[in-house]
């Protein structure tokens, strides 16, 4: 599973068994993005609702 996240809560997540920085460009990974295996699916729906958060964040300063 794939989220947007920042702050501690990226950093956090970044420590975790085989969670990796997305990277689907090729070599450059994108800036907050973080996979998250399925051996961590109980974090998924936590993560899901910080996710959303912080896009509608972004969302609402770029307008």
């Amino acid at each position: 599973m794939v989220f947007k996240l920042g702050g501690d809560i990226f950093q956090e997540i970044l420590k975790l068994k085989d969670v990796h920085l997305l990277d689907s460009i090729g070599g450059r990974p994108m800036k907050g993005w973080v996979q998250v295996p399925y051996e961590h699916h109980n974090k998924w729906k936590e993560l899901a609702l910080i996710s959303t958060e912080l896009v509608r964040k972004i969302k609402k300063e770029s307008l």
